[in-house]
C-alpha cells in the first residue's frame, strides 16, 4: 500500500514538474513569446475586421435602400432622392426631376448623375379570374390567310400553331415566334373560325389561360421567379392586355 502511494506521489510530482516546467520555458523563451503575440494580434485583427464588415453590411442595407414597394427596389448612396409616380398620381417632385424611366403607368425621377440600381419583382395587378370566358371545345379550323397578306409570310408557323387547342380568351390561340434577340412576334388565331388577328411583339414572351381574356406580356423573365428581385430593364415590366370581343383586338390595361 505504501509502495503504491509512493509511486502515485512520484508520478504527481513529475506531472506538475513537467507542466510548470513547460510554462516557465515558454515564459523564458523569447521566440515563443513573440510567436504567441503575433498570433494573438492577428486573431484580434481578424475578429475586428469581421465585426466591422458585419456592421458595415447591416448599415449598408438600411442606408442604401432608398425606395422599396411591392414591385420596385432602388439602391443608391445615402441621401439620393427618387420619385416614383404612378399613372394618375398628382404629387410634388422632390428629386432633381431627371427622368430615369417612364412608360404608360409608372415614371421614375431622380438625378442622372446619381442613378440608382433598380430591381423589379413581379406584381400581378390584374388576375386571370377577373376576366372569365367559356373555353371553346369544338373542332379546330384551318387558318384563313385570305384576309391577312402579311400572315402568309409565316404560313408554316401559323399552320403548326393552329393544331393546338386555344390558349387564350376561350377560342383564341396566341401563336408567336422569334424575331431576334429578346423579340417574339405573333398573331392571334380564332380556333373556331380560322380568322387571323393582329398580335403583339414581346421581349420576354407572355402568359395566358384558355378560360380568361387576360394576357400578360413580358412575363417570361419572372417565370418561376415571381418572389425574387431581378435587375430592372425598361422592356421587362409586365404589360396587361384584355381581349375586346366586340372589336376583335387586344386592349391594353393601365
Amino acid at each position: 500500500m505504501k509502495k503504491t502511494i509512493k509511486i502515485l506521489l512520484i508520478i504527481g510530482i513529475a506531472f506538475f514538474a513537467i507542466k510548470y516546467g513547460e510554462i516557465v520555458w515558454r515564459y523564458l523563451n523569447e521566440d515563443y513569446r513573440h510567436k504567441v503575440k503575433v498570433e494573438t494580434w492577428q486573431r484580434r485583427v481578424t475578429e475586428f475586421q469581421e465585426a466591422q464588415d458585419q456592421k458595415e453590411q447591416s448599415k449598408e442595407i438600411v442606408q442604401d435602400t432608398i425606395y422599396r414597394d411591392d414591385e420596385f427596389l432602388f439602391i443608391a448612396d445615402k441621401g439620393v432622392i427618387i420619385d416614383v409616380i404612378r399613372n394618375g398620381e398628382q404629387r410634388e417632385i422632390k428629386s432633381k426631376g431627371d427622368t430615369l424611366f417612364s412608360n404608360d403607368y409608372v415614371s421614375f425621377f431622380g438625378d442622372l448623375e446619381n442613378e440608382p440600381e433598380i430591381f423589379i419583382k413581379f406584381n400581378q395587378r390584374y388576375k386571370f379570374e377577373d376576366f372569365p370566358i367559356d373555353v371553346y371545345e369544338g373542332e379546330l379550323s384551318k387558318p384563313d390567310f385570305s384576309r391577312d397578306k402579311d400572315a402568309k409570310r409565316f404560313i408554316t408557323r401559323i399552320t403548326e400553331g393552329s393544331k393546338r387547342r386555344p390558349n387564350f380568351a376561350g377560342k383564341l390561340n396566341f401563336i408567336n415566334w422569334g424575331c431576334g434577340t429578346n423579340c417574339q412576334s405573333g398573331v392571334i388565331l380564332n380556333s373556331e373560325t380560322g380568322e387571323i388577328h393582329e398580335g403583339i411583339v414581346t421581349a420576354w414572351n407572355f402568359k395566358s389561360k384558355p378560360n380568361s381574356k387576360l394576357l400578360i406580356a413580358e412575363y417570361g423573365l419572372f417565370e418561376d421567379k415571381e418572389d425574387e428581385w431581378l435587375p430592372f430593364c425598361g422592356y421587362c415590366i409586365p404589360e396587361y392586355y384584355v381581349w375586346d370581343t366586340e372589336n376583335k383586338k387586344l386592349k391594353k390595361l393601365k
